[in-house]
């Protein structure tokens, strides 16, 4: 047989795979990478990488299979990160750290110890196994420190999450000092649990290093606090703020929130979930009036009405097209206010506003018919209308779901066809009644159903449902947003 006929009988005997070219089986890999875990299960990039020396070759050429990586049980492994950094060579980074279980700050050995959820080591193989877990904090610190700061002009987003003070506080000072010129994203949440919940420390992380903020294009922080005043000049190009405390009480500054809201003009997405007092919202003077032309979706999420109100009436959003109000936070001074009109006074703050809003989510909002009629005639770029109440208070039968006069003012709205009607909706697709018992959803759905001619679709999700706003909008298929110009 002749050398010709022996190469061309080797190749057809090789597989589709075998044949397949490397780009493509590069672009494979990316379609099923994700974030690498630190979990029960060997992470993609590590598993294809050794099903064949062809394979393994292609994963250790394709950086961007490394270069996400999230650190997700009770401590990091040091030295598989090490590993995964060293592969991700020069392609920008995107570290998470979730530390939800630091117990103690001791040194572990599985081979030793039994092989429980907390001890067991995913990995077998010994290139990249090993023995040691969790190391005391002053290690800790200084391997994560070393670690990020080697990598640090890649870093392109860095988070962390812990229900532990001491991790958040190790994490943030181990973040790279120099400058950081692809850091898009940095996010920082405490969460305190239970053994927890009496501390209350605020933590300082000025952004006004070198470097640090000149690309940040994200910032959120929950239960930790910023340096505004040094640091609201080097965040010009922030489009998305995103500031709550989960009720410890640690982000209070409603003075330091008008500062970073003055100067950061090309915001587009601001979320504030922090249920503060009254008396510090005094702190950002009435005549102070703050315009973000650039502003496409707010939310305000458990807030008291009081407070709503005075956020609202300092703002001015001429482009907003996503708004959340929830007013579930349930205080005696909210319920006392609650009778003097403060419902009905964010109503009234908000009609001027939904004229281009075209997804709006109101929870635990009553206002009286006048005022919800108001509201609804303006709406005029309305699609999606998420009506939301406090789950828990109405398991509590603290009590009845007021919703009704919004929904029955809009399924009236559905009678008339003709835009002078007050209540004419005209391109509204979708409404949403999360967060309801059957019995109740049924109550509210019923004059809905009954009086609607093919105007609009009614979604009710069940309690196995995501009830965020970007999983509703993904389920009933609308892509908002930041949505663009119609």
């Amino acid at each position: 047989m002749s050398s010709c006929s022996t190469s061309s009988l080797a190749l057809d005997s090789q597989s589709a795979v075998e044949r397949t070219p490397p780009e493509i089986i590069d672009y494979i890999f990316a379609l099923g990478s994700s974030n690498i875990c630190f979990g029960s299960s060997i992470p993609f990039p590590l598993l294809v990488s050794h099903v064949c020396g062809r394979w393994r070759d292609i994963a250790l050429s394709s950086s961007h299979l490394w270069s996400t990586v999230a650190c997700t049980q009770s401590a990091p492994r040091f030295p598989i990160l090490k590993l995964l950094l060293k592969r991700s060579r020069n392609h920008p980074l995107d570290l998470h750290f979730d530390f939800n279980f630091p117990k103690g700050y001791v040194e572990t050995y599985p081979h030793l110890l039994p092989h429980n959820s907390h001890s067991k080591h995913p990995f077998s193989d010994s290139e990249y196994e090993s023995t040691s877990y969790l190391t005391d904090s002053d290690k800790i610190s200084k391997r994560l420190s070393l670690l990020t700061t080697s990598h640090n002009p890649r870093i392109r987003s860095f988070s962390v999450s812990s229900t532990n003070y001491t991790y958040i506080s190790l994490s943030i000072r181990s973040f790279p000092r120099g400058p950081n010129p692809h850091l898009s994203s940095f996010e920082v949440s405490y969460v305190p649990g239970h053994e927890e919940i009496s501390r209350r420390g605020t933590l300082n992380f000025p952004l006004n290093r070198d470097g640090v903020a000149s690309s940040l294009k994200r910032l959120k922080l929950r239960s930790v606090d910023l340096n505004w005043a040094s640091t609201s000049k080097r965040l010009a190009g922030l489009k998305s703020l995103e500031l709550g405390d989960h009720m410890s009480g640690t982000w209070r500054s409603y003075g330091r929130l008008q500062t970073i809201l003055a100067s950061t003009p090309s915001l587009e997405t601001f979320i504030l979930d922090n249920p503060g007092s009254l008396s510090m919202i005094e702190e950002w003077p009435k005549d102070v009036v703050v315009e973000l032309p650039c502003l496409r979706r707010m939310v305000l999420a458990k807030q008291r009405a009081e407070v709503a109100v005075a956020i609202l009436s300092r703002l001015r959003l001429p482009a907003v097209k996503w708004l959340e109000i929830n007013l579930s936070n349930r205080t005696s001074m909210a319920r006392e206010r609650r009778g003097v009109g403060m419902h009905d006074e964010i109503i009234r703050l908000l009609v001027p506003l939904v004229k281009r809003v075209e997804v709006v989510r109101m929870c635990e909002v009553h206002p009286h018919e006048r005022v919800a009629r108001a509201l609804l005639a303006g709406m005029s770029s309305l699609r999606v209308l998420i009506l939301d109440s406090d789950r828990d208070a109405c398991n509590r039968g603290l009590h009845p779901c007021a919703l009704s006069p919004v929904i029955d003012f809009l399924s009236h709205s559905t009678l008339s066809h003709s835009s002078h009607s007050p209540l004419f909706v005209p391109h509204l697709s979708h409404l949403v009644l999360p967060s309801y018992g059957i019995d109740q959803k049924q109550d509210y759905l019923a004059p809905v159903i009954e009086c609607r001619p093919n105007s609009f679709d009614i979604y009710a999700p069940t309690e196995t449902d995501m009830l965020d706003t970007e999983s509703i909008l993904s389920k009933i298929g609308y892509k908002c947003g930041v949505v663009d110009e119609q």
